[in-house]
């Protein structure tokens, strides 16, 4: 019986010109904004657009989001971040224009039960680890630490993206108002499923959660439905990784263990 279902429609923005930059192809999709490969026409080098959602681009807090991620990542200056290099609007589209990694994500890499041998997940772990260190000193909260937002080059280096839901530590206010509406439930600390304040340690946990999906292929508490998940988060033991996989030695699962305690005291202090 043949297929009767319509073919995807074709991007309209692939091929087109936002400001100085032609568009080639079209990378993923998020929350927060389709990502796209273009070419900087000026200075003939690829680069990653992000581009804010048609629907959000009247939303203020939505806009005002976007543009922290590009706020935040600039300050940052960092083999293991990804670069941004421009935040601007052309023809009522918002964008940030940023570094373009050839390679994938470790989410990518996970898919269908797939895991890392434990030393090149440490190694990942590792780097994430030097580059959120240095995004907590710069004052920033990464808030959304999952293997979706690890980068891997396609000559192996590792960089972290993606500071959409970044929060400045020196803005109070802004974490528990926005707590309610963004993060990834399966690597979130029990904290910001609570909607309590952040803080650095919160980002450890993630780290955490993120580092025991490498070394098992799935999240520490996987569930049906993101509210067990939080809940799992909130009251259960961390998991040990060598249930899943023996081999892992136990230096590594006690890494795990200690990032992901419910209690931020009793995690690692610092990235």
């Amino acid at each position: 019986m043949p297929n009767s279902a319509a073919p995807p429609r074709p991007d309209a923005r692939i091929g087109a010109r936002l400001g100085k930059y032609r568009i080639t192809a079209r990378l993923g999709q998020g929350g927060m904004g389709s990502v796209y490969a273009a070419v900087d026409t000026l200075l003939r080098r690829p680069v990653a657009l992000k581009l804010l959602p048609d629907s959000l681009s009247d939303d203020p807090d939505a806009l005002r989001r976007f543009l922290l991620e590009a706020q935040a990542a600039a300050r940052l200056n960092h083999p293991h971040v990804v670069s941004i290099y421009e935040v601007d609007r052309a023809d009522d589209a918002h964008y940030i224009a940023m570094e373009l990694i050839r390679g994938g994500s470790v989410q990518e890499f996970l898919r269908g039960g797939r895991r890392f041998g434990w030393c090149e997940a440490t190694r990942i772990a590792a780097d994430v680890c030097r580059g959120l260190a240095a995004a907590h000193a710069a004052g920033l909260i990464h808030r959304d630490i999952k293997p979706a937002n690890v980068i891997r080059s396609s000559e192996g280096l590792v960089k972290l993206a993606d500071f959409g839901l970044a929060k400045l530590v020196d803005q109070p206010g802004l974490s528990h108002g926005l707590a309610k509406l963004v993060g990834t439930p399966d690597y979130m600390s029990p904290e910001q499923c609570r909607c309590d304040e952040l803080d650095e340690r919160s980002d450890v946990y993630a780290v955490g959660a993120t580092y025991y999906a490498m070394l098992t292929g799935q999240p520490p508490f996987p569930a049906e439905t993101p509210v067990q998940v939080m809940f799992a988060h909130c009251s259960r033991v961390a998991p040990n990784p060598r249930e899943v996989e023996p081999s892992i030695p136990e230096s590594c699962s006690a890494i795990v263990r200690r990032a992901l305690a419910k209690e931020r005291s009793e995690r690692f202090a610092s990235a």
